[in-house]
């Protein structure tokens, strides 16, 4: 598997060593944390709900075409459910490569198709104590 879903946190330095080849001169990762402030409103939390099966099945093909199609070494991706502090990682991308500039576009195209194609349905809460589910 590439692609996780977990409810626990996300730990970068465990999912790092997941990634390791000595044929790679580069590893790239991007932490998706959650902020403050979005869109001027004050954010105190965020739950993620997924559909599982589906999720888990969408994020093993992204992580699957762009291996294959960017040339990389290896790949994986964890994202969150349930409900994040401020602060938290919702989402962990990291990219194995011979070179940083391929490590980096494919971390880039990993998490915006992500964003785009996995069902994962993100509900901020305001300090204000409104819900608002984001598209």
């Amino acid at each position: 598997m590439k692609f996780f879903l977990t409810s626990s946190s996300i730990e970068s330095t465990l999912w790092c060593g997941k990634l390791t080849d000595y044929n790679a001169g580069a590893l790239v990762f991007f932490e998706g944390r959650v902020r403050k402030d979005n869109n001027g409103k004050e954010v105190v939390g965020i739950n993620y709900q997924t559909h599982t099966s589906l999720a888990l099945n969408q994020g093993e093909r992204i992580l699957g075409e762009v291996i294959d199609h960017l040339m990389i070494i290896d790949a994986l991706a964890v994202h969150r459910t349930g409900s994040l502090k401020l602060g938290e990682t919702a989402v962990w991308v990291g990219v194995l490569s011979v070179h940083r500039k391929e490590a980096f576009n494919a971390c880039d195209r990993i998490i915006d198709k992500i964003k785009k194609e996995v069902p994962i349905w993100k509900q901020e809460q305001y300090v204000d104590g409104v819900k608002e589910w984001l598209v």
